[in-house]
């Protein structure tokens, strides 16, 4: 049998799911894509969520989410930047992948790494250009960090960076193997 602990986290990630599925349950087709494609985002910017969405006004129902106090919360520094609570996010992600076939997953997954790279935040978007196997933006990716994390002493992060690309890629680029 289950411990009483184990139990209590099975019936809170029910109980989590079927609120969250109300959430989703309830929106149009344009809300429920906006909310699982920004899943791909541990936390993103209102232009991050249009650009990923396709759609053009995610300030309501980003606004909306966050005064009905519905799993999201909005951070003020530089700007508004939203964040989804870990199991929403997670639940939003695995709507999303259950809605999009493996093609569709890894072009959305494609264009939200390679806007993180572009807004210079490569660790958040590395996972998604490997999954994605956008290799050239996840070289770019890898590059553009490299610098920072050896002057914090994150060689290893680095290294490990590295090891998931494929062999080919890594023996035929000049500054990975430098790296």
């Amino acid at each position: 049998g289950l411990s009483d602990k184990a139990a209590g986290d099975l019936s809170h990630e029910a109980v989590f799911d079927y609120f969250a599925s109300q959430i989703l349950r309830d929106a149009s087709a344009d809300v429920r894509q906006v909310l699982m494609r920004t899943s791909l985002f541990g936390s993103f910017s209102l232009a991050m969520a249009e650009s990923v969405s396709e759609h053009a006004n995610c300030r309501a129902l980003l606004e909306g989410l966050c005064d009905r106090q519905l799993f999201t919360y909005r951070k003020t520094w530089r700007g508004p930047t939203y964040q989804y609570h870990d199991l929403f996010r997670e639940f939003l992600r695995r709507n999303l992948e259950a809605a999009c076939s493996a093609e569709e997953l890894r072009t959305l997954q494609c264009r939200a790494g390679r806007l993180l790279v572009e807004m210079e935040l490569p660790l958040e978007a590395l996972p998604l250009l490997c999954s994605s196997e956008d290799w050239s933006a996840a070289i770019a990716a890898i590059v553009q960090a490299a610098p920072t994390l050896l002057a914090q002493g994150r060689w290893q992060t680095l290294q490990e960076w590295i090891e998931r690309l494929p062999g080919k890629i890594t023996d035929s680029d000049p500054w990975l193997l430098y790296w």
